[in-house]
């Protein structure tokens, strides 16, 4: 039997078939955000937040500054070893340990639905990017019924076995139309919300105001 939620075991799964379904487009996007920001020369400050195992890391232009912070100091003791060359920060979800305007293009991998407020949540992420910067981020899509009968079904049979629970680590579920409102009432501009591969994710990117 499960013994906890701890979402801990599920971060090593993400390079892994059939894993790969539903992270690769996700990883996809994200680097996609980063090469229209970069632009052909322009190196970027951009911060992970939700990083995990940072695994996206191996996949990042090295001319780039890469933050990654994350509510788990066992996961960011990990990427440390792993990625000397970055910055880790352990921190909790309202309060990221940055000056205000710090970087120009901010991810959060599957985040967003574990957070109680995501409203109280995204004015924090849009305090450390920079006027006209890119944020990116991904959540999985409630909106339609084929995620829902996989999370009940394989996913939680996968996450038993690793002796955790599934069920009530997604507080807050988005839907293709919550996502989009939810960011538009943050004050978000050019936003775009995009369903991935089975419509088993949404992927969304959108800017913070210019001066």
């Amino acid at each position: 039997m499960p013994k906890s939620n701890d979402y801990q075991p599920n971060l090593s799964v993400v390079d892994i078939f059939p894993f790969t379904i539903y992270h690769n487009p996700i990883r996809n996007h994200v680097l996609e955000v980063i090469r229209e920001e970069a632009g052909t020369n322009r190196s970027l400050q951009i911060l992970n937040v939700g990083c995990g195992l940072s695994q996206i890391l191996k996949y990042i232009d090295p001319r780039h500054g890469y933050t990654g912070v994350d509510v788990d100091e066992r996961s960011l003791r990990t990427c440390r070893q792993r990625f000397p060359q970055a910055r880790f920060e352990v921190c909790g979800p309202f309060e990221l340990p940055f000056p205000d305007a710090s970087f120009d293009v901010v991810f959060a991998t599957e985040v967003i639905e574990h957070v109680l407020d995501p409203q109280r949540w995204l004015r924090e992420v849009m305090r450390v990017l920079k006027p006209g910067g890119r944020l990116q981020l991904s959540t999985p899509n409630y909106g339609d019924f084929l995620l829902a009968l996989v999370e009940s079904t394989f996913l939680e049979l996968v996450a038993r076995l690793q002796g955790f629970t599934r069920k009530g680590i997604h507080p807050t579920p988005f839907s293709q139309n919550l996502l989009r409102t939810t960011l538009e009432q943050a004050g978000l501009e050019a936003i775009q919300v995009k369903k991935t591969f089975l419509w088993l994710a949404l992927v969304a990117s959108a800017r913070k105001a210019a001066l």
